[in-house]
């Protein structure tokens, strides 16, 4: 989609959102710093030391600029938390994951994911200790078996 033709989205009516319960929450304050004190509220969502600048939050407020996606995410992030939802969850990212165990729709997964140290096999996971370092018993002796040869001088 052509950024010249973006007509705004949820981005940008969350932006209004926002916009509107801080302007309530800070009376008096004029646009141009309420904007800017948008720009750090939203940053911090991301974990990032510089705030986004007001020009931005101006042109996808008003739906003349298409957000990033990772600004998107900040953006709807901190709306969330002003609707008092947990903060951790605010931060979140819906993503597609195959579950093993009993695991909830809905769920948040607290830790990141890693690939598995078998060298032939692609399969990431998300360990259920932190040391772990296979995804599954069977890639555990497999990588034992490849470093003995290694070690042994065998290949």
């Amino acid at each position: 989609m052509d950024s010249s033709h973006y007509q705004g989205g949820p981005t940008a009516q969350a932006l209004r959102d926002i916009t509107e319960a801080l302007g309530d929450k800070m009376p008096g304050l004029s646009k141009t710093k309420l904007d800017t004190e948008i720009g750090k509220r939203i940053a911090s969502f991301s974990n990032l030391d510089k705030p986004y600048g007001r020009s931005l939050i101006y042109l996808v407020r008003s739906g003349q600029k298409k957000p990033s996606p990772a600004f998107a995410h900040a953006v709807m992030a901190f709306a969330y938390s002003l609707d008092d939802v947990d903060p951790v969850r605010a931060r979140s990212k819906p993503i597609e994951v195959n579950a093993v165990g009993d695991v909830m729709p809905g769920s948040l997964v607290l830790g990141d994911s890693k690939k598995c140290a078998y060298p032939p096999c692609s399969i990431p996971f998300v360990p259920t200790v932190p040391w772990q370092e296979h995804h599954s018993r069977d890639c555990q002796v497999k990588n034992y078996k490849l470093k003995q040869r290694a070690k042994n001088g065998h290949r």
